[in-house]
């Protein structure tokens, strides 16, 4: 074992060290075998084989391996050898016997090799070389235009039997090399696609740990940021009249409202990475976001005073369908970009129809970004210079998820821009124009004030007190004479809802013993009617839509993402218990309560 590894690297030793790999290593060994089979021909035959001949094939072997060596082409070294073989044959040949003449054998070799080591295009057109070269030699021995014609004799017979033994020798040895090299690399291939099929399952396990951390990472952030912003909105309505305590509120307001928008930025760029990013297009009202957009930064453009204005293209529809959230979304990193770069001058939202298309413009006076720099904006993590991110902040991150969700929504987004003349962002989105969202009961129905005046029965289902404390304080203060109870997860839940009827349900989804997913599932399940009816509303801190998607399909009537803004949160209660009113009535219809 021991000598057959030593030999082994004896040999492996006489390889130059850059035909060592690959094809480069297999045409070394090919040239090296036809080196010696032509040595031993002449060897076996030295009368009848020409010398010049065989030390000419030779040293055109050798010359064209130490080309290669030297760092010449493959196909140049094989073209040059393969000329000079084809060459040499054809001479020899019509000397000899013509078509009759034993060496013919070695053209069938050329188209072979080339095929094998150069692909199957330049086989064939050696293959046609050859065919064109056979045809000329019998030509030329059927016209009897040999110089001399040699009989056979025995020598002969030897001769040729030699040459048809080492040339199929030379096919069969050629066919098995190349077999063997092309099962050795389909294993190489096979291992390596093993290797990458195992790398991936791994990073698919750390993609799925990634997700689940970044759930976790959510909740952590969100359910903190919920209190936070929900209690500081209820300080600020009692405080109105305090300006000194308003002013420190509402620059508390708007660090917490760029730290959410710092984590929805990571969060929903992880989302993008895992393609989990996704688009939910409803009906909305277009001027009513572009109010919304611009009012979250009312009191940040007095503080810079700043000239700020949106308009409206009054050609365009009311409603349109798009995604509002993801819409709002852009509007907002695109506004507070332009502001933030902004210190002195103006800001301007335009909105305008442009054909089949609606296009949005945030146009400021403020720094502006050069020409090279406009190509990167979008770009992940990117800002126009590390002097701007050091000046102004930002992660980096906002215009590169705008970009993208722009064109989840099929638009297009740009900017047109000039150091210190300011800039221009600007996308388009398609022109769907759709009908008013139509109301289940008619709005005068349920007013605002008989909604502030009803004792609602409301149950808060949440595992954490400060959540509950807060929606508490948030329903007492728009429903005063509501009776509001409360549980720490959905076990407690399932049990008060056993024994006292509750005309809506806000539940949080993830809690301990039976998260708010199931404990949706066994009010409509397990609960008596017509207390299985009882609208629920959804609250959550995770941001994945396939939550979204699993609490409707638990049974709950609507949802909203925490940290929740308390106006969109009693309109949306209100939507529910109206909706829950008309599908009461029509169920005791059906269903008609037995007489006590």
């Amino acid at each position: 074992m021991n000598t057959s590894f030593n030999v082994s690297a004896w040999m492996w030793r006489l390889v130059p060290p850059r035909l060592r790999e690959g094809r480069l290593l297999t045409l070394y060994v090919t040239g090296l075998f036809f080196i010696g089979a032509i040595a031993l021909l002449g060897w076996i035959t030295p009368h009848l084989a020409s010398p010049i001949s065989r030390y000419g094939v030779i040293s055109a072997i050798a010359c064209a391996l130490l080309l290669l060596n030297a760092g010449a082409s493959i196909a140049l070294c094989l073209n040059l050898v393969a000329v000079y073989i084809a060459l040499d044959v054809t001479w020899t040949s019509w000397l000899e016997q013509g078509i009759f003449s034993p060496r013919i054998n070695w053209l069938y070799l050329i188209p072979i090799l080339m095929s094998q080591m150069l692909g199957r295009r330049t086989g064939w057109t050696w293959a046609g070389v050859v065919a064109v070269i056979l045809t000329v030699i019998t030509l030329l021995t059927y016209n009897h235009l040999l110089p001399s014609f040699t009989p056979f004799d025995k020598s002969h017979e030897i001769y040729g039997l030699v040459v048809y033994v080492v040339t199929t020798a030379s096919l069969i040895g050629v066919t098995l090399f190349f077999q063997g090299f092309a099962n050795r690399s389909i294993e190489e291939i096979k291992n390596r696609n093993n290797e990458l099929e195992r790398k991936r399952q791994e990073l698919q396990a750390i993609l799925d740990i990634r997700d689940q951390f970044i759930a976790s990472v959510s909740h952590e952030l969100r359910t903190p940021m919920n209190a936070i912003m929900g209690f500081n909105e209820l300080l600020r309505d009692n405080q109105l009249n305090n300006p000194k305590v308003q002013e420190v509120l509402q620059l508390t307001h708007q660090s917490g409202e760029h730290l959410l928008t710092v984590i929805n930025d990571v969060l929903d760029y992880s989302q993008f990475q895992s393609g989990k990013l996704g688009i939910h297009p409803e009906a909305f009202d277009l001027r009513q976001i572009a109010s919304s957009a611009s009012g979250l930064f009312v009191n940040r453009i007095k503080s810079m005073r700043l000239d700020y204005e949106h308009q409206v293209d009054p050609n365009l529809p009311q409603w349109i369908l798009a995604d509002r959230h993801r819409l709002m979304q852009i509007l907002v990193n695109l506004l507070g970009n332009a502001i933030k770069f902004t210190q002195q001058g103006h800001v301007k939202l335009s909105i305008s129809r442009q054909g089949n298309e609606v296009l949005f413009e945030v146009e400021d006076s403020g720094i502006g970004i050069s020409a090279e720099q406009q190509a990167l904006v979008f770009e992940r993590f990117s800002q126009a210079t590390a002097q701007t991110q050091g000046l102004y902040g930002g992660n980096g991150l906002g215009l590169a998820i705008s970009k993208r969700l722009v064109e989840l929504m099929g638009g297009e987004i740009g900017v047109r821009s000039e150091i210190g003349a300011g800039s221009c962002f600007w996308f388009t989105l398609p022109l769907i124009e759709a009908m008013p969202p139509q109301r289940d009961v008619p709005e005068d129905a349920l007013g605002t004030q008989d909604l502030r005046q009803r004792p609602w029965r409301f149950l808060i289902v949440d595992d954490m007190a400060i959540n509950r404390l807060l929606l508490r304080q948030m329903l007492q203060l728009e429903c005063p004479n509501a009776k509001i109870s409360e549980a720490e997860n959905g076990l407690s839940a399932l049990s008060i809802m056993k024994i006292s009827s509750f005309d809506l349900v806000f539940m949080d989804m993830v809690m301990p013993q039976l998260d708010g997913i199931e404990a949706s599932k066994r009010i409509r399940s397990d609960l008596s009617h017509p207390d299985r009816l009882t609208p629920i509303l959804g609250l959550t801190a995770n941001v994945n839509a396939i939550d979204r998607e699993r609490f409707i399909q638990a049974g709950a009537e609507g949802f909203l993402l925490k940290p929740f803004d308390r106006k969109v949160l009693m309109e949306t209660a209100e939507r529910l218990l109206l909706s829950s009113k008309k599908t009461q009535a029509a169920s005791s219809t059906s269903h008609p309560e037995p007489h006590q």
